[in-house]
């Protein structure tokens, strides 16, 4: 649908632009269509303007819903400076503002109000509300609504309703970070119809990504002190609890102009913190994440995670506060293991146990009064049996949102209840199943950041896949793994014996340990976990003298990556030695650190067996997403579906190894796309070019490459090894018995005189007919025609 005209003029008139971005003019198309819209949009790409411009338009008013308090002041005194009517309604106005504001909403002043979506929760605004004409109703931060996703708010879960009070004007959500499961709580939780859905969320390409593994504490400081004077200003740095705030703020303060902000402060002194930074008069801020949503600086040129986020989508999101001003920016997250300790603390603090619960219910109900005063300090030692502060606050929020409690007011750390309702604390009606699932639900996304942590993919691809972005998989902007990676190592007798070491290790810790604990028992650290586990005493302790932290993890995670080393997934990730492993324990030269995947013999299909299973896959495809009414692309992509051709994998396990498919999209489509594969392979076995040719799929991959005629660089370039490795590829695959035909890489004159110097001295040692030949003869051609003459 084309746009009112008018619409562009009053984009010109009230925001100074020509032209909407092509991510605006969809959704506004899709919009004035009649259509409800979820969008995905990325952060800086002008989400507001999808619901400020139609302000200017329609001719009823426009509600946005936003948990971000500490934005609406600065967008609302954005817009009435551009002499668009804006206010907002939230708890920072007094009453006597409050009423002011409804009233001109009655008298239809205003073209866009703001509110909190707790602001519904008021009978006196939903009345005045209910009586003016609304012609759109937007829901910024949608992702709020689901309980499976990061950032869950109760008070979203009643906008769907609400809506309907309203008479169901015209719906927009946007979000900048949404999973599929996200996205279907959203689109349920809403109920919306005729829906559109934007996925373009997740593609921040002047975003720099870089995981960096710190030893210590002391090394993560050292680190954070580095980054910080080496980088341009401003800077985010991101904690996790009130305390590090101030510890980092007192250990910046000498050498930056730097101010604290977590949510112990008090409004006055957050407001304060906020504005000096947004006005650049402090140029870095250590916060938690209670700082972040609300701020639109757009300048931010380094965001550091100096401890982990609980999600992804929490990483993301904060991370996404760089580079709003679409300038290189880096978001780097310093990693130890410990700090998994510390997210697996607060999710057991947020969802209590059944036994918690009920012991905090009764010590609630031993006043026989409907008013009850709380003093948590008092009460978290009471009750002893209570884990942590966090443990018990949680249990109070959980009892306030059943209906069993209400807070009334409170200061000082005490807080007054009213008792709405008085029953046995074990006949408490709290779904306690649910409450498992939900934190299952945050261990299954840790175990997601864990990934990414530690994954030696494009770490943007990672995350597009991770949130299924409808762009796909793509070169990569910038990131450590691509940039920074280890070239392909020269397998020297050094590097050999380390391998030999890292391995045995790992067979002696009997794969009870994580990969932390591996290197520094390696390198002989006297940390106290080490030390109290006795694991000093073990025969590789200390055995590695001549390389660093960092690179004995990255020689750890190349073997993982190669299928030497198992990483169990789960809670506690261990490391374990694969099959693989043992057969180069003693033979160490022998290993691909090229190899992505597991190192199992996978056979080749004939090209029209081929044909036929991508066939089958892409028709599963497009059953499950008209089933599930998606494009085929967010069930698989193409590309997707043909590495499962090329991988042909039988388990779970191997699955998981296939670009595009992370843990997620298995959960949903794995077993369904295995099941295909493994019943294809059963009508049409395998079929091998030679009897007893069991060759791992590195070398079926580029036997694939040479069938379709690329030359020796061009299939090195595809599967970024060297052209050396190619070579010896194709010796092997011309030795297993494959066709490969030598004139497409050596002259008839090389080879003719490569031949002659074979039949007269043998083929045993190339050494000894290169001797025999010209300068410009290569080892390669000679090694190719050699094998060639042996198989003839």
């Amino acid at each position: 649908m084309l746009l009112p005209d008018v619409l562009y003029r009053n984009l010109k008139k009230y925001f100074g632009y020509k032209n909407l971005r092509p991510r605006q003019k969809e959704v506004l198309e899709n919009l004035f269509a009649g259509n409800d819209i979820l969008a995905i949009l990325p952060t800086g790409s002008g989400k507001s303007l999808c619901y400020q411009l139609p302000a200017t338009y329609l001719s009823g008013l426009v509600i946005v819903v936003s948990p971000l308090i500490a934005l609406m002041k600065d967008q609302v005194d954005s817009l009435n400076k551009r002499k668009i009517k804006a206010t907002y309604i939230n708890s920072s106005l007094t009453l006597l503002e409050q009423r002011t504001r409804l009233n001109k909403i009655l008298q239809g002043y205003y073209d866009i109000i703001y509110v909190a979506p707790e602001r519904f929760e008021s009978d006196n605004f939903v009345k005045t509300i209910t009586k003016v004409k609304v012609d759109l109703f937007a829901i910024d931060e949608a992702h709020c609504i689901s309980e499976w996703g990061h950032d869950f708010r109760p008070s979203y879960m009643k906008l769907g309703a609400i809506r309907q009070k309203l008479a169901n004007p015209r719906l927009i959500a946007l979000t900048a970070t949404a999973t599929p499961e996200v996205r279907e709580d959203i689109i349920n939780g809403l109920e919306l119809r005729d829906l559109k859905l934007l996925v373009k969320g997740f593609d921040r390409r002047n975003l720099y990504l870089k995981v960096k593994d710190v030893e210590n504490e002391a090394d993560k400081k050292k680190e954070l002190l580095e980054m910080v004077t080496r980088s341009s200003l401003p800077v985010v740095i991101y904690v996790g609890t009130r305390n590090r705030v101030e510890e980092i703020v007192m250990l910046l303060k000498d050498k930056f102009s730097v101010i604290g902000y977590h949510g112990g402060m008090n409004a006055k002194d957050r407001k304060r913190a906020q504005e000096l930074f947004m006005k650049g008069k402090r140029e870095v801020v250590v916060a938690t994440n209670a700082f972040g949503m609300g701020v639109d600086k757009s300048n931010i040129r380094l965001v550091i995670h100096y401890e982990l986020p609980g999600t992804l989508e929490a990483y993301y999101q904060e991370a996404g506060r760089a580079g709003r001003d679409g300038y290189a920016s880096k978001c780097i997250l310093l990693y130890h293991q410990d700090d998994i300790d510390l997210r697996q603390f607060f999710i057991e603090s947020d969802y209590p146990e059944r036994r918690v619960v009920e012991s905090v219910y009764s010590y609630c109900l031993r006043e026989n009064k409907d008013e009850i005063l709380v003093n948590l300090d008092h009460m978290y030692m009471d009750l002893n049996m209570i884990s942590s502060r966090l443990s018990l606050e949680a249990s109070l929020r959980l009892l306030r949102r059943e209906g069993y409690l209400k807070r009334i007011k409170g200061k000082d750390g005490e807080i007054s209840f009213k008792i709405l309702d008085r029953v046995d604390p074990k006949s408490l009606d709290i779904d306690y199943y649910k409450l498992y699932k939900l934190k299952e639900n945050k261990y299954n996304k840790l175990i997601e950041l864990k990934g990414y942590i530690e994954t030696s993919q494009c770490r943007h691809n990672y995350i597009l896949n991770y949130f299924g972005d409808e762009d796909g998989l793509r070169y990569c902007p910038g990131c450590d793994n691509c940039n920074e990676s280890m070239q392909k190592m020269v397998i020297t007798k050094e590097l050999g014996i380390v391998v030999q070491k890292i391995l045995s290790c790992v067979i002696k810790l009997g794969g009870r340990f994580g990969i932390t604990t591996v290197v520094k028992v390696l390198l002989g650290s006297k940390s106290k976990k080490i030390l109290n586990r006795g694991l000093d005493k073990v025969s590789t302790y200390a055995i590695i003298n001549d390389y660093t932290y960092d690179e004995v993890i990255k020689i750890i995670k190349e073997l993982i990556n190669s299928g030497y080393l198992i990483q169990e997934k789960g809670r506690y990730p261990t490391v374990k030695i694969s099959k693989a492993g043992y057969k180069i324990l003693h033979q160490p030269y022998n290993l691909n650190w090229n190899l992505k995947l597991e190192a199992k013999e996978v056979n080749n299909l004939t090209t029209e067996a081929r044909i036929k299973l991508l066939s089958k896959l892409k028709k599963l495809r497009s059953n499950l997403a008209q089933l599930e009414s998606k494009p085929p692309f967010m069930i698989a992509h193409d590309k997707t579906l043909e590495e499962l051709v090329v991988r042909l994998p039988q388990n779970k396990e191997q699955i998981l190894r296939v670009n595009g498919f992370g843990s997620v999209i298995y959960n949903r489509y794995g077993e369904k796309f295995l099941k295909e594969i493994n019943e294809f392979l059963n009508l049409y076995p395998l079929l091998k070019e030679k009897k007893g040719s069991y060759l791992s799929s590195t070398y079926n991959e580029t036997f694939l490459l040479y069938q379709q005629g690329l030359s020796l660089e061009e299939i090195a370039k595809k599967r970024d090894l060297a052209v050396g490795t190619i070579v010896d590829h194709l010796i092997r695959l011309i030795e297993d018995g494959r066709k490969v035909d030598l004139d497409k890489f050596i002259s008839q004159n090389n080879k003719i005189k490569i031949i002659q110097a074979i039949e007269e001295v043998g083929y045993e040692k190339l050494k000894t007919i290169k001797e025999k030949l010209d300068d410009d003869v290569s080892y390669e051609e000679i090694g190719l025609v050699v094998a060639k003459y042996k198989t003839s």
